[in-house]
């Protein structure tokens, strides 16, 4: 029965972000549980992560990639300031990143980051 509600649970996330990924999962535990699921789960040692690094969040996130022996490259904005698409764009050309780390609500900032067009980059 567990597993039947995690199932539906996992579809109903697919429904809410619009996506087909299987890998889409809930996870029972803080947010900072579930970056850290997120680095020893997905990623493997050496393989690049882009982080959009604008408070204590994708802080966080990066030191976890890299206590994972793989590779933060870091795109940088002062607290309580949002990245452009233009500047994503540049972060993922140059660096060709396995894994993007973008955080919606930075709470140390009080930033909300626009998400319009980040897929189709």
């Amino acid at each position: 029965e567990v597993r039947q509600i995690m199932d539906d649970v996992k579809e109903g996330l697919r429904y809410v972000f619009q996506t087909k990924n299987e890998w889409t999962f809930a996870i029972s535990g803080t947010g900072h549980a579930a970056m850290e699921t997120t680095v020893l789960n997905v990623m493997e040692p050496g393989e690049v992560a882009l982080v959009c690094q604008n408070g204590i969040w994708s802080r966080r996130f990066a030191a976890m990639v890299e206590q994972n022996d793989s590779v933060a490259k870091k795109l940088f904005r002062p607290l309580g300031e949002v990245f452009s698409l233009e500047e994503i764009e540049k972060g993922l050309q140059e660096h060709k990143p396995s894994v993007v780390f973008i955080v919606y609500g930075e709470s140390s900032g009080g930033t909300a980051q626009p998400l319009e067009g980040l897929g189709d980059l």
